[in-house]
């Protein structure tokens, strides 16, 4: 069995048992070939026919030192096995270079498919992604504005917020939406007071969020609400929102 340099660009076309599979068919001594898959089949004949062309070109020359000086009919018999030679590699790197083609044209429809089936299932009025920039600035200012907190509690939601951004956790807008909710209903029925005790011992516990059921748990008598009671509402700066949507995480 002949195995030349070039052979080498055809068994990296393999996989590990593919290329595996043709070495032991290459070189078993049995007549029974082991089963090989399509491509792996494809190598091994490519192989196996230019190693029988040298083999038989060199047989036919003789072991002793080739045919005889100036034997025109051996010259042109050696031209012959070599341009078959060089005919099947050209064959061979056509092949190689299809089978690449083919495979860049089924990643390509993969990408497009995959492509179409996010466009296909995602409102047209609906961003992938939360709004960035001027645009969330916007948002998180609406929110805000659409709740009324006295000062302390405003202060206690925005220490809520800077805790949480230590902790590398985000709030989207709806998050932050969900959270302010929270915050004045709590205050409504179980107190103010009651809601910045609640809040600041969550952050002292090291908790993820804000444990709610520990208000239903204590009971106690219900408080004025923020938003019903005339105080002047703590105003919070955009930066001091943007912390406080940017630092955190998925909702309360």
């Amino acid at each position: 069995m002949i195995i030349l340099p070039e052979d080498k660009n055809i068994m990296e076309l393999l996989s590990a048992n593919d290329a595996q599979q043709v070495l032991l068919a290459l070189f078993s001594e049995s007549d029974d070939m082991p089963a090989l898959s399509p491509l792996a089949n494809m190598a091994y004949t490519a192989i196996k026919s230019k190693s029988d062309r040298i083999t038989e070109r060199k047989s036919r020359a003789g072991i002793s030192g080739g045919a005889p000086q100036n034997n025109q009919n051996a010259k042109k018999q050696a031209e012959q096995a070599e341009q078959a030679e060089q005919a099947a590699d050209e064959e061979n790197k056509q092949n190689k270079q299809t089978r690449k083609k083919q495979a860049e044209q089924a990643d390509e429809e993969k990408t497009t498919h995959r492509t179409s089936t996010v466009t296909s299932t995602t409102n047209d009025n609906t961003p992938l992604y939360p709004p960035r920039g001027e645009d969330r600035k916007s948002e998180i200012k609406k929110i805000w504005d659409s709740y009324t907190f006295s000062p302390e509690l405003s202060r206690v939601v925005k220490d809520w917020g800077k805790y949480k951004q230590e902790r590398r956790e985000e709030y989207r807008p709806k998050g932050l939406q969900s959270l302010l909710s929270q915050v004045q209903e709590n205050s409504k029925k179980y107190g103010e007071q009651s809601v910045i005790s609640l809040i600041r011992e969550s952050m002292a516990a090291n908790y993820k969020g804000i444990t709610w059921d520990k208000l239903h748990q204590r009971g106690g008598a219900p408080g004025k609400s923020s938003n019903l009671s005339g105080d002047t509402a703590y105003e919070v700066s955009t930066e001091e929102l943007e912390a406080l949507v940017y630092g955190m995480g998925g909702g309360p």
